[in-house]
C-alpha cells in the first residue's frame, strides 16, 4: 500500500509514536498501512489488538486485515481460521457473504486446503441451519473433488446428514459407501430415506425398484421385495417384472409367477422372446393344473418360434399322457422338420413308425 506523504506517516515516526496513537484516531488506517508495508508485525498486531478489544472501535476490516496478514505473509492457517471465526461470530456475517467478499481476499481460488480449514472453523458460528448446510456441502465438494481426503469427506458427510437427515447428496454418498462395503441393511435404510425425500415421481419409482432388488438379491427377502414393488412401484413406467417374477419364484408362488408373465406378455413383440414367455407360462400352467391352458401356451410358443424344440417336447409329453396319438404324430412330424442331424431325424422316424404301428394294431 502507498504511504500517505501528506500526513508524513513514515515508519520511523509511526514506531516512535506507537504508544501515543489513539485507536479512535481518524488516521489509524494509515498507521496500519505503514506498519504492514514494512512488515512490522509486532507493533501492528499490538495496535490492532487494542482496537479489536473495544467493541466501539473494532471493524470488519480490522479482522480481515489481520487474517490476510496471517494468510499472505505468515502462512498461519490455524490463526486465520480463528480470526475468521471471531469475525463471523462478532458481525453475524452470513455464509455467502463470507465466501464472496471475505474468503476471496484471504486465499486464491485454488487454495482448497486453506479454504477447507477456514470453512470448518466458521461453520459452527454461522447463524442459520441452512448456512451450515451450505458450508458443509462446500466442504464435501472440496474433499471429494479437490483434495481427495476420504476421512475428511466421510466426517463432513456425517455432519451433513446430522444437519439434514434427508440431504440428497449425503444420502447418495452413504448409499454408495455402504454398497461398496456390502452393508445391505444400511443400504436399505438409506434407500428408504431417499424414497421418502424424493422430489420427482420418476425418482421415487427408480429408488423403489432399487430397494426391491436389494431386498431380493442381497438380503433374500422376497416378501419384502414384493411389498415394496406393490407399494412403491405401482403404475411405474419402469419394468419391474423380472424382480417380481424372481420374488414369487423363490416363494414357489407359481400363480404369482404366472400372473407376472401374463401381464408382461402384451409388452413383448412376436418372435423368439415372446416364444420363451409362452413356454414359461405353459410350464407354470402345468404346475397349477391348467393343462388346457398349458397346451395352448406351448402351441403359441411353437408358432412364435418353430425352431425352439422345448415347446414341441412339452406338447408331446402332455399328448402322450392323454394318449392323444394323432397329435403326438403331428408334433413329431413338426419336430422332424426342425432338427438338423440325420441321427435325430432317424430316431423320430422310428418313433413315428412305432406309434403308427400301435394305432394300426388297434
Amino acid at each position: 500500500m502507498a504511504q500517505n506523504s501528506d500526513q508524513n506517516f513514515s515508519i520511523q515516526s509511526t514506531i516512535q509514536n506507537l504508544r501515543a496513537i489513539d485507536v479512535h484516531d481518524k488516521n489509524i488506517e494509515a498507521y496500519f498501512d505503514t506498519l504492514e508495508d514494512y512488515e512490522c508485525w509486532d507493533p501492528l498486531f499490538a495496535l490492532l489488538a487494542n482496537k479489536l478489544e473495544n467493541e466501539a472501535t473494532r471493524q470488519e476490516g480490522d479482522f480481515i486485515r489481520l487474517a490476510r496478514i496471517h494468510a499472505k505473509y505468515l502462512e498461519d492457517n490455524e490463526k486465520v481460521s480463528q480470526i475468521c471465526m471471531n469475525l463471523v461470530d462478532s458481525f453475524r456475517i452470513n455464509y455467502q457473504t463470507f465466501r464472496d467478499q471475505i474468503l476471496s481476499v484471504l486465499i486464491e481460488d485454488d487454495e482448497f486446503r486453506q479454504e477447507a480449514i477456514i470453512l470448518e472453523s466458521v461453520r459452527d458460528v454461522l447463524r442459520t441451519k441452512q448456512e451450515r448446510i451450505d458450508c458443509t456441502e462446500r466442504l464435501c465438494l472440496i474433499y471429494e473433488k479437490k483434495k481427495f481426503d476420504e476421512l475428511a469427506l466421510n466426517r463432513n458427510y456425517e455432519s451433513l446428514i446430522n444437519l439434514d437427515e434427508n440431504n440428497q447428496k449425503a444420502l447418495r454418498y452413504f448409499k454408495a459407501m455402504h454398497t461398496q462395503n456390502q452393508s445391505w441393511v444400511e443400504v436399505v435404510g438409506i434407500l428408504q430415506k431417499l424414497y421418502k425425500s424424493s422430489k420427482h415421481i420418476n425418482d421415487a419409482f427408480r429408488i423403489g425398484q432399487e430397494l426391491a432388488a436389494v431386498y431380493l438379491f442381497q438380503l433374500d427377502q422376497p416378501e419384502e421385495a414384493i411389498d415394496v414393488l406393490q407399494r412403491y412401484c405401482k403404475n411405474s413406467p419402469l419394468d419391474t417384472s423380472s424382480i417380481l417374477y424372481e420374488a414369487y419364484y423363490r416363494q414357489k408362488n407359481w400363480r404369482g409367477c404366472l400372473d407376472v408373465l401374463q401381464n408382461h406378455l402384451p409388452k413383448v413383440e412376436k418372435g423368439p422372446g415372446r416364444a420363451v414367455i409362452h413356454l414359461k407360462i405353459g410350464e407354470l400352467q402345468e404346475l397349477v393344473g391348467e393343462i388346457d391352458g398349458a397346451l395352448n401356451s406351448f402351441a403359441k410358443s411353437n408358432e412364435d418360434n418353430p425352431d425352439m424344440l422345448e415347446s414341441l417336447e412339452n406338447l408331446i409329453e402332455i399328448h402322450i399322457f392323454n394318449q392323444n396319438w394323432p397329435k403326438v404324430i403331428k408334433c413329431l412330424e413338426a419336430m422332424k422338420s426342425v432338427v438338423s442331424t440325420n441321427t435325430l431325424k432317424g430316431r423320430l422316424d422310428e418313433a413315428l413308425l412305432r406309434i403308427k404301428g400301435g394305432m394300426g394294431a388297434r
